[in-house]
């Protein structure tokens, strides 16, 4: 069974300009037949032990950076050794580029079925410092097809 990205791309100028994420965060994965892709509804259709990746880069260039300051299941716990990993490769400057990253693995006995998440993200600009949150995209947890793929 394959790992799966959870790659959201932010534009950081608009989102904070705005105070919300609000079509202004682009989340896709590279699981087949998830829905929502390219919006903050992002569905990841995965599959029970499937271990997941969030990722997040900003639109704009070193001027601006996001990371992942949390994730967090509204339908109880859904996925184990959920956690950051990696760090910044320069914690002198905050314009660093961030080399982190969220993974875990989904539950094993978790019932087949959607779970919504929050996702929070810290966001900097030359200006600005905010963190924001979208409580719209979800894990769909499928079981495996006869076929072997989802």
């Amino acid at each position: 069974m394959a790992q799966l990205n959870i790659v959201s791309v932010v534009d950081v100028g608009k989102a904070l300009l705005k105070g919300s994420l609000d079509g202004h965060l682009y989340m896709m994965d590279n699981a087949v037949k998830s829905g929502g892709q390219g919006t903050a509804r992002l569905s990841t259709r995965c599959q029970r032990g499937q271990v997941l990746n969030w990722i997040i880069y900003p639109m704009q260039g070193p001027a601006a950076s996001v990371r992942i300051s949390g994730i967090t299941f509204l339908d109880g716990e859904v996925c184990g050794e959920l956690k950051i990993y990696g760090g910044v490769l320069d914690q002198t400057s905050p314009y660093a580029p961030v080399y982190d990253y969220w993974a875990g693995y989904v539950l094993g006995d978790l019932a087949y079925g959607a779970y919504r998440y929050r996702l929070e993200v810290e966001l900097r600009s030359a200006v600005w410092a905010r963190r924001l949150c979208v409580d719209t995209p979800s894990l769909n947890v499928q079981p495996p097809s006869k076929s072997g793929g989802m």
